[in-house]
This record gives C-alpha cells, structure tokens and sequence, in this order.
C-alpha cells in the first residue's frame, strides 16, 4: 500500500467520523417509550437487533452497490443506535427531498406504519416491525435520488408486505 492510498483511506475514514456532524443526524423520533415488562423488554430487544441489523444491510447496498458513502454511514448511525438500545422511528418526510408527486403516498405510508409500530406491532412482530420501518427508510432515500424504479419498488414492496404483517396480526401468526 503506497503512502498516498493511506492518506486517502484515513481521509474517507475521517469524512465518514464527521459526517453525522455535518450533516446532522436527521431520524424520525422514536415511536415507543421504554419497556415495562419482562416480554416487552424482550420484544423492544428483538426489534432493536433486527432494526440493527436491517440497516446494516441498507448501508453495505449503499456503500458496495450504490457507491453512495453519505447515505451508507447515515444507515451505519441508525444501526449504531439500535445497538445501543435507542432505535430511531422511521424517517421524518421534511429530512428528504422528496419529489411533490409521491409526498401523499409517503405520508400515507409513514402514518400506517407509525400506527403499527405504536399500537404494539414491535410488540406483535419485531421482525416485521423493523423490516417494515427499514424498508420505509430505503423507500424514501431511494425515491429522493429518484434514479431507478426497480429500486424504489423494490423497498416500497417489502415495506407493504411487512407492513401487512403488522396490520393483520392473525395471518403473520399463521405464517409462523
């Protein structure tokens, strides 16, 4: 390794360090207080793990795939903070530059999944919970850069199909 790719590679790592400084880190408020009981406890520890885990997943698409370094360490924090016990909601609208023609679709979404996560869907299905507000996530940041449809599908189906689970309890228990 050549003097030169050291320094550049100390540079990303540092970008990356300042990053959430300067940027700002821009997550949605968390949905749910802390857990009273033993099964909350556990269920709010499940979904921290699987939202952890969840973002990493959407950071390596970001950093490996999408070649896209300040959306891949915004999803690193997301699942720094789930590690940590303290997962973020899902994201707030105004933090994105979202095109006006999908707005009332995202907003719609956003309230559904909300709904879900604060009427005990972490509770229920701490699996899909995170699923659903990870999917959400990659929906909304895939649909500001607007670039691939297939992409953007992509998330938005798998955020519906977890969601589904959440808001119909029953079938996501026949299923297991």
């Amino acid at each position: 390794m050549t003097h030169q790719t050291r320094i550049i590679g100390w540079l990303i790592v540092a970008a990356l360090i300042l990053l959430p400084v300067l940027l700002g880190y821009r997550a949605g408020d968390p949905v749910e207080a802390k857990p009273q009981t033993e099964a909350s406890v556990a269920a709010h520890e499940q979904f921290s793990y699987a939202l952890q885990n969840a973002y990493m997943g959407l950071a390596l698409v970001e950093s490996r795939e999408m070649s896209d370094w300040a959306d891949s360490h915004y999803f690193t924090l997301k699942a720094l903070h789930a590690e940590r016990g303290t997962p973020p909601g899902p994201e707030a609208l105004q933090n994105w530059a979202l095109p006006d023609g999908v707005l009332a679709d995202l907003r719609h979404a956003r309230a559904r999944l909300v709904k879900a996560l604060k009427n005990g869907g972490i509770l229920t299905n701490p699996q899909a919970a995170a699923q659903a507000q990870a999917a959400f996530d990659c929906w909304i940041e895939r649909q500001e850069e607007d670039v691939d449809p297939a992409n953007i599908e992509l998330c938005h189906s798998k955020f519906e199909q977890q969601l589904h689970l959440l808001e119909h309890p029953k079938i996501a228990n026949l299923r297991r």
